[in-house]
């Protein structure tokens, strides 16, 4: 009876420290994805800003070009009226 106690409380004790073992695995697992994930997500997040802010150049750029013309067609406007005599 002793022996077949023994033998059980062994398997328990085998048991046990698989289990602490596939814990610690599993943790360490979910720790490795984690951190790949939040890798993954500050990157997508950087690259979609630097788009943003590409596009913002772009359209800052757009903006002054127009400015640029539109002064360029004033200016020509102005110069082309017919002169009036009063």
């Amino acid at each position: 009876m002793e022996l077949s106690i023994a033998l059980i409380l062994e398997k328990i004790e085998n048991y046990t420290q698989r289990v602490s073992e596939l814990l610690e695995s599993g943790k360490t697992m979910i720790r490795a994805l984690s951190d790949e994930f939040e890798e993954k997500v500050v990157m997508i997040h950087k690259h979609q800003v630097e788009k943003w802010q590409e596009e913002i150049r772009e359209l800052r750029a757009l903006d002054a070009s127009n400015e640029e013309a539109n002064a360029l067609l004033h200016n020509a406007r102005y110069l082309l009226q017919p002169i009036r005599d009063n």
